[in-house]
């Protein structure tokens, strides 16, 4: 309900320049089963005072921006004017759009128009927001909008234990201090920020997650305090996980024998088993893959475990990291060794093995190929790097 204290605010508190600042935005975190797989589903309601009229320029026009994996539903809004009058969202002009960020950055939105926006109203407007995300037992939560904020408040509903197990949630927060997690009696869990700026967008800034107020709420069975015996642990998994995903196919192996057949050295058979690869098998994210192939190949992937090489190299598409187990797979066949190697992204937060414990922030698997006494690192699924 808003309050007396919110509808006789004058002036801005975060950004005294800024013609608009969210009172509240609060979030409910829900993971559902839905049509039989678990989808994250975020219930967002924001409340925000208008101040000037650079804030109702800035505020007539709402963007809700999503990426490729999610989904803006059920959006509804409303505008409390300063003399007390009620003008609901019209449905009619809720629509889709393409926007360009700094840097020509793309991003899909759902975007809307308030109605009689004016300095000293109130505006308030919630969605759905659905998200299909294989890392389930990670979850972001971002703090910071395009306005000012004073008080973000995330409520989330704890994983079903099929999927959490015997672990428990912990949050890191990077960019600002979060509230510590605090159980709520309806069965959620609640961390809050406040006072936070806009959100804006500089050319040739660091990444998002290197500025932007966010944290990871994340299920790990320990704090994991000793770095360097959980990194170790996850080579030896990784490794044993990599086993069992090898074992190539006789189409694998004459592919690959083929290919290393004419080479005059280890960095020339490499060369000729990546030019394979990269003619046989497409990357799921290439620009020639259409967003209902996509889709389509996403629902079709096994739900219990990882694909093998011979299955990935059959499909003809694949992950990157799934290229690069088929890339394994043919070194491995004409007698080399391969490991993995886990890199992180450079659009991603900056990795540090002490700070960043956990495989979350390294989601790109490479492989490494032992040639004489070192190892070299290649990525077959990135068309214009050049082997090695």
């Amino acid at each position: 309900m808003i309050t007396p204290a919110e509808q006789q605010q004058k002036a801005p508190i975060v950004e005294p320049d800024s013609g608009a600042e969210v009172l509240s935005w609060r979030v409910h975190v829900v993971d559902d089963f839905q049509g039989g797989d678990l989808k994250r589903v975020f219930y967002h309601y924001i409340r925000m005072k208008i101040f000037d009229e650079k804030g109702k320029e800035k505020a007539a026009t709402i963007d809700l921006t999503y990426g490729d994996k999610n989904s803006i539903l059920d959006v509804a809004g409303r505008t409390l004017k300063a003399d007390g009058t009620i003008v609901e969202l019209d449905k009619k002009s809720v629509y889709k759009r393409d926007l360009v960020r700094a840097g020509g950055r793309k991003l899909k939105a759902v975007s809307f128009a308030m109605r009689a926006v004016e300095p000293g109203a109130i505006v308030e407007y919630r969605w759905r927001e659905s998200q299909e995300d294989e890392q389930i037992t990670h979850v972001r939560l971002h703090f910071q909008r395009e306005f000012p904020v004073q008080r973000v408040t995330y409520f989330v509903r704890p994983l079903p234990s099929e999927y959490s197990g015997n672990f428990r949630m912990y949050l890191f927060p990077y960019n600002c201090k979060s509230s510590p997690l605090k159980p709520e009696n309806d069965g959620y869990t609640s961390t809050t920020v406040e006072n936070l700026p806009a959100m804006r967008d500089e050319p040739f800034s660091p990444s998002e997650p290197n500025r932007e107020a966010w944290a990871l709420l994340s299920y790990q069975d320990s704090d994991r305090r000793d770095s360097d015996k959980y990194w170790s642990d996850l080579g030896k998994k990784d490794y044993n996980g990599l086993k069992s995903s090898l074992k190539a196919s006789d189409e694998i192996k004459s592919a690959a024998n083929e290919a290393a057949s004419g080479a005059k050295n280890d960095d020339e058979k490499i060369a000729a088993m990546i030019r394979v690869i990269r003619a046989k098998v497409v990357n799921i994210y290439a620009a020639e893959v259409t967003d209902a192939e996509r889709q389509k190949f996403f629902k079709s992937l096994p739900k219990d475990r990882a694909r093998t090489s011979a299955e990935v190299f059959k499909s003809g598409m694949g992950t990157g990291s799934e290229m690069n187990v088929v890339f394994a797979a043919m070194a491995q066949a004409v007698g080399m060794e391969a490991r993995i190697a886990r890199v992180a992204d450079r659009n991603e937060l900056i990795f540090s093995p002490k700070f960043n414990v956990d495989s979350y922030f390294l989601d790109n698997i490479d492989m490494a190929v032992k040639q004489g006494d070192t190892w070299k690192i290649y990525d077959v699924s990135t068309k214009r790097l050049p082997p090695g």
